[in-house]
């Protein structure tokens, strides 16, 4: 069992929020969820890592927003009329992430869940939480905290990029 650092750490069970990345199923603990918006123009900013596409206006406050398939190091994909950005709160920062797809809201129960193999180590052994089924498809639960440590969020929310 993870102890919650923040609102977005997991539990390993309880209700996640599924999304695609690819053709593959990606999930996260639902209570840093904070809304599912529609692609939108966005502000790019000079001088940030590959992975920030800018910033959105979300009701007068500016959103830093990430392509989660380039931060996680992943291939390239086309937008489409279901790519959407899901917005999180990590380590009290209010982002934005990209996604090809989301899916669905599903019940993860931790008995089912298959923790990353012990000999993994490094790249995703540090954010993969483990792995599950929903449906007929693998379900790859990872870990928002991790993915984006506070060093990292803090950097985003000052919009302090070293150049």
């Amino acid at each position: 069992m993870t102890t919650p650092t923040s609102p977005s750490s997991p539990t390993l069970s309880g209700k996640v929020l599924t999304f695609h990345l690819g053709d593959e199923l990606f999930g996260i603990t639902i209570i840093g969820v904070r809304e599912i918006v529609s692609m939108q123009p966005m502000t790019a900013l000079p001088n940030t890592p590959h992975y920030v596409r800018g910033v959105i206006d979300l009701r007068g406050r500016f959103v830093p927003v990430v392509d989660l398939r380039e931060r996680l190091g992943l291939m390239a994909g086309e937008e489409s009329e279901a790519t959407c950005i899901i917005v999180l709160r990590v380590h009290d920062t209010q982002l934005g992430v990209v996604v090809d797809a989301v899916e669905d809201v599903a019940d993860v129960v931790a008995e089912e869940i298959e923790p990353p193999p012990p000999n993994w180590t490094g790249g995703a052994a540090d954010y993969l939480l483990g792995m599950t089924r929903a449906g007929e498809s693998a379900l790859v639960l990872i870990d928002m905290d991790k993915i984006f440590p506070a060093t990292e969020m803090a950097t985003l929310a000052a919009g302090d990029f070293p150049l």
